[in-house]
């Protein structure tokens, strides 16, 4: 391609069309060098006069924006026109300009949509939407003038199925979108007003979908998935609303797990429709959706939750939502069978199911059998999503950002809860934060697992993001360990489930570390997280009431900075600049936070900064001579090894 065709090519981009005189020059030179035919030519030609057919379509011109403009400012002037001089008319007089008004604009419309609809189809459009409009305004205002009482969301109904009839009849887009805004209306006032579960409601998105997909309309088919979710979570709220405050968290149990199954089915419509040129981003949005789905037990049940009774299935007050966690396992189970028939993979959503099934069956009111299964299947979940995801290379993007974020959600929020339930129970915070160091290994173990399984296909695999996250949590709840505690409890006094819980860890720990040496190419990751992962269980279980808090400290310490030159050395071998980075950010940290507590009592406030200047003068320029002495060697090594 020459300048000129560069400069054209340019262009093109900004949208002046100069593209297609390429293609028509190029293609031209390609049939007499004999390497495309004219049908063939033909084709591509087509293809780029379809884009620019599109693109026009999508231009609108000044009168068109003007008269839309002039539309709305017609009906507010009606409204304001009949709130301003309504007390002052007549009922015969009220009555006949109702109708006028509604003949008027339907008049107006069918004029220019039927009769002359060759230059002023868009003008008959709007007639239509003020026609709506003007019925809506009329229902209300005959209810006025004749003083007619009736259920209060009557006249909203009313105004939504005549204005879904009109846009039916007229294929009119934008008066679905106002039905679908008034039923909305409608259900919500009879939900939060009157208690009304309102199942009914199930079939506006049911139709609208039908009409939308019907006029190639995407956003109006996704708001038909988002009406379909809202109706469910309303029907689920006003159930739990009467099961009563004695079996609500049962219910609210059943309705979490009822989400996998849910979700399983989300997962196959999004999977069979993701490129049909209509739904395809209904569809995405289904796909995503489904997968948070499948994710909600771990978020709202991995936790030690007490319930009265074992068994939660048709307590009394649950029947609704065991019959419902029946029936959408049944549908998840059909839709596993429908993906596999059509070759969609689905090994992770028929676990899914069962691990719904499973969890119906057990007695979840017994805390260990609650802990172990959730968080057997949350780990389970997080790295088979993981290898799901980056497998394949022509995985659904959306898919692969949603593994990824699920390791960081599920890290972050097990830090979080570890971390507050060892401040609840001072006495075992020692032993609830190293259980969350003794996680987060475990976490950087399924990453490490998962990493290499994928690399045998070649694939590339977020590893630097995943483990840097790992050591960033790790590094901060050793921190916090490191300072001044309470007495400690054995772990050995803690309840039942935790013990349960915390050894089933350490097997899997130890099953992967087994597992990593034997498939993994670089065994350095994995020496030195068991490192720091059996320094953490060494301290986790000799600790107790006889160790002072002097010697959790300097034990933490130690920890600290062994798991800092860690990364300092692991980044090294990576040639990961950003990782040496936090790495020498979390010493400088560490050895500031020691140093002010060492000698803040020793010294007085004034002499303490001075001498913490000089040092830190030196100190830094010191640190920062030997971090770009790394940063060099990191450098070096990308250039050798690119």
């Amino acid at each position: 391609m020459d300048k000129a065709d560069e400069k054209a090519y340019g262009n093109s981009m900004m949208g002046k069309g100069a593209l297609q005189k390429i293609v028509n020059r190029e293609t031209a030179r390609w049939v007499e060098a004999g390497i495309i035919d004219s049908a063939q030519r033909e084709k591509i030609l087509s293809i780029y006069a379809d884009e620019e057919a599109g693109k026009k379509k999508l231009t609108m011109s000044l009168p068109a924006i003007i008269i839309g403009l002039a539309a709305v400012l017609l009906c507010a002037g009606i409204i304001l026109f009949y709130a301003a001089n309504w007390r002052k008319m007549p009922p015969s007089i009220k009555l006949a300009q109702v109708f006028l008004l509604i003949l008027a604009a339907y008049g107006g419309a069918y004029y220019c949509l039927f009769l002359r609809p060759a230059n002023r189809f868009f003008l008959g459009r709007i007639f239509l939407l003020v026609g709506m409009v003007s019925y809506g305004a009329g229902i209300m205002l005959v209810a006025q003038i004749f003083h007619i009482s009736s259920h209060p969301t009557n006249g909203i109904l009313a105004w939504a199925l005549g204005s879904l009839a009109i846009s039916a009849v007229t294929r009119e887009k934008w008066g679905y979108y106002l039905s679908f805004a008034l039923f909305a209306v409608w259900n919500t006032w009879e939900h939060s007003v009157y208690n009304n579960p309102n199942y009914i409601f199930i079939l506006v998105p049911a139709v609208l979908a039908v009409l939308f997909y019907r006029e190639k309309a995407v956003t109006g088919t996704a708001l038909s998935l988002l009406g379909v979710l809202y109706w469910f979570y309303q029907v689920n709220v006003h159930w739990i609303s009467l099961a009563g405050y004695d079996v609500d968290g049962y219910c609210g149990a059943l309705l979490a797990l009822a989400h996998v199954p849910l979700g399983v089915v989300l997962i196959m419509a999004g999977n069979i429709l993701r490129e049909h040129p209509v739904v395809r981003i209904p569809a995405r949005m289904a796909l995503v959706i489904g997968w948070v789905f499948t994710a909600v037990p771990f978020l709202f049940l991995s936790w030690p939750i007490k319930f009265k009774e074992f068994w939660f299935p048709f307590l009394p007050g649950t029947a609704f939502h065991s019959i419902q966690l029946i029936a959408l396992i049944l549908c998840g189970t059909a839709a596993v069978a429908v993906m596999k028939r059509r070759g969609h993979e689905a090994v992770l959503p028929g676990a899914s199911v069962a691990f719904a099934a499973v969890m119906m069956l057990l007695p979840l009111g017994n805390v260990t059998a609650l802990m172990v299964a959730t968080h057997l299947g949350l780990l389970a979940f997080t790295g088979a999503m993981l290898y799901r995801a980056y497998r394949d290379p022509g995985v659904f993007i959306q898919e692969r950002a949603l593994a990824v974020i699920f390791f960081l959600l599920f890290l972050a929020m097990k830090g979080f809860g570890f971390f507050a339930l060892g401040l609840s129970e001072g006495r075992f915070f020692a032993a609830y934060s190293l259980g969350f160091v003794i996680f987060t290994v475990v976490f950087f173990l399924i990453s490490l697992t998962a990493e290499t399984l994928v690399g045998k296909n070649g694939n590339t695999f977020p590893s630097g993001l995943l483990n840097g996250a790992c050591a960033l949590a790790g590094f901060f709840i050793i921190y916090a360990l490191s300072f001044k505690m309470r007495p400690q409890t054995s772990i050995f006094e803690a309840s039942t489930s935790v013990l349960v819980v915390l050894f089933m860890f350490l097997a899997i720990a130890l099953g992967l570390y087994g597992l990593l040496l034997k498939i993994s190419r670089d065994r350095l990751p994995v020496i030195l997280s068991a490192v720091i992962f059996f320094m953490s269980v060494t301290v986790l279980l000799i600790s107790g009431p006889s160790l002072s808090w002097m010697v959790y400290s300097a034990i933490f310490n130690i920890l600290l900075f062994a798991m800092t030159g860690t990364l300092i050395y692991y980044s090294t071998r990576i040639n990961s600049k950003t990782l040496l980075n936090l790495a020498v950010a979390g010493f400088v940290l560490h050895v500031m936070t020691r140093y002010f507590d060492l000698f803040w009592d020793l010294l007085s406030g004034s002499l303490l900064f001075i001498i913490t200047g000089i040092v830190g003068i030196a100190g830094g320029c010191l640190l920062e001579k030997n971090r770009r002495k790394l940063s060099r060697i990191i450098e070096e090594g990308r250039e050798v090894n690119p």
